[in-house]
């Protein structure tokens, strides 16, 4: 079975990608962008994890990253 490719008729989507980890699911989205399998862009990175090494890998690709410590949220 061939691979899909899903492009939108109307505009090309931003998705925002949340990790805490090493961010392999991440790194797929990334590399199926760059090969226009999908048809966005990823708009930032979060990541309840300061070191987490998938955050570390979207700001070497120039990304915009973000960290929320949860801690500072005791009875979330």
């Amino acid at each position: 079975m061939a691979e899909q490719i899903f492009i939108s008729p109307k505009k090309k989507g931003r998705i925002a990608v949340f990790l805490s980890g090493r961010g392999s699911n991440f790194r797929a989205i990334h590399e199926a962008i760059a090969a226009g399998t999908i048809n966005a862009s990823v708009a930032f990175v979060f990541s309840n994890v300061e070191t987490a090494p998938g955050l570390l890998s979207a700001r070497e690709l120039g990304l915009e990253t973000y960290y929320l410590n949860p801690k500072l949220f005791p009875n979330r």
